[in-house]
């Protein structure tokens, strides 16, 4: 064994326990070493540098306190991947199954940075910067271009979740990502993503034959879209049992839904004309089955219409119709018109609120009503300049046209 190069020391004197980086048969190792009961005794780690000296340092410490006589047992240390896994256990059974997904999604990004097999405790505040730096810099192969900054701030906030719950229950001694903080500037807005016109709506609905076979289903989801406002999950997955044409309602069912709510939703009188047309669809084509857009193939039949067959005949009709394709827009473009649609009718965002199925009108303000600036006409025309009044023998008052006019002309 070649010489050892002394880390630390742990305990007092009597009861001390040494760490060494040594040489071991060509192999850079840490190496514990004290003495027990009048013997001598070593423990080996092994692994990168960092966490190798690390855990040598943290078994030597707590070793130097079993030998003061305190018989302090050493906390498990656990990985990364095992921290995610008992996080999961505990959380998910409360999440809707997009949260899950998109949880995870998030997950699988840290740990293309952080292997799983790391200790949690080795994760500092300097993992975060060189991962946040990483996802800002490097092109992602979904769009060719790095992660918004805003998409950043999630992925970092749900890894702190992670060791904030583990702090909580005890499996980790300390939270050293409690305090990490992104600076959210300008840059790090969300994308707002604008509506269709209900104009340029009408245009995609004329570039689909309802009578053709194989344009019924984007026509009529497109359709319902603009007048309902689902989210194509809930719209796609919509059965017959859902839809009542004799009370003109339909029902969104819980589990299908963003907030996990079951509501009802009212059927306007084109709305049922197009259920209707959907149902003769079926009966054409001895369709017996639950969904009311069910797949397009034999094999597929069982099943229901998939989204991305909708969005690529909704880019289609776009380009179609010279629309115009805007990015992330796609069909929750419609679900923003409608909600506009729903305001300019009645004036009242908790009706628009009641209509799409949100009850939290900070997101409505933020997600559904931003784009629209006409809702601003009765504020223009109300804002004008005071009436005349007299001050003494001298009179104030908004000009007239002529007046302006008069002005122009000198």
């Amino acid at each position: 064994m070649s010489a050892r190069t002394a880390i630390a020391t742990m305990g007092r004197y009597g009861a001390t326990v040494n760490v060494f980086a040594v040489q071991l048969n060509g192999e850079a190792v840490a190496r514990v070493e004290w003495r027990e009961i009048g013997q001598r005794k070593t423990r080996t780690f092994r692994g990168p540098k960092r966490d190798r000296e690390a855990m040598a340092k943290a078994f030597a410490e707590g070793t130097a306190e079993r030998l003061r006589g305190g018989e302090v047992v050493a906390p498990k240390r656990y990985s990364v991947g095992e921290l995610w896994g008992l996080y999961l256990t505990a959380q998910s059974v409360d999440w809707r199954p997009k949260t899950l997904l998109l949880a995870k999604a998030r997950w699988r990004v840290f740990t293309e940075h952080v292997d799983p097999r790391t200790f949690a405790d080795l994760v500092q505040p300097e993992t975060l910067d060189t991962w946040r730096q990483a996802l800002l810099t490097t092109n992602t192969a979904k769009t060719g271009k790095p992660m918004a900054r805003n998409q950043v701030a999630h992925h970092i906030q749900t890894v702190k979740a992670v060791w904030a719950w583990a702090k909580h229950r005890k499996l980790l001694r300390d939270n050293p990502l409690h305090e990490y903080a992104v600076r959210k500037g300008r840059d790090y807005a969300p994308l707002e993503v604008p509506e269709y016109t209900p104009a340029e709506w009408g245009r995609i609905l004329a570039t689909f034959n309802y009578r053709d076979a194989r344009q019924w289903r984007p026509w009529a989801a497109i359709a319902l879209d603009g007048l309902l406002a689902p989210r194509s999950n809930a719209l796609l997955k919509l059965e017959w049992d859902d839809v009542d044409l004799d009370r003109r309602v339909i029902r969104w069912r819980g589990e299908l839904d963003k907030v996990g709510r079951t509501r009802e939703q009212p059927l306007p009188r084109d709305a049922v004309k197009v259920l209707r047309i959907c149902r003769l669809w079926a009966r054409k084509q001895d369709y017996t089955g639950a969904y009311v857009f069910y797949g397009v193939q034999e094999r597929t039949r069982q099943g229901h219409w998939t989204y991305s067959a909708l969005n690529a005949q909704l880019h289609k009709a776009a380009d179609a119709a010279k629309v115009g394709r805007v990015k992330y827009r796609a069909m929750h473009g419609l679900r923003r018109m409608a909600g506009g649609n729903v305001l300019a009718a009645t004036g009242d965002i908790t009706k628009v609120g009641d209509w799409l199925g949100d009850t939290d009108v900070r997101v409505l303000r933020k997600s559904y009503l931003r784009h629209r600036t006409d809702h601003l006409a009765a504020v223009v025309a109300a804002t004008t300049l005071p009436k005349a009044t007299k001050s003494g023998d001298e009179t104030a008052t908004a000009p007239t046209k002529g007046a302006a006019d008069e002005l122009q002309t000198r």
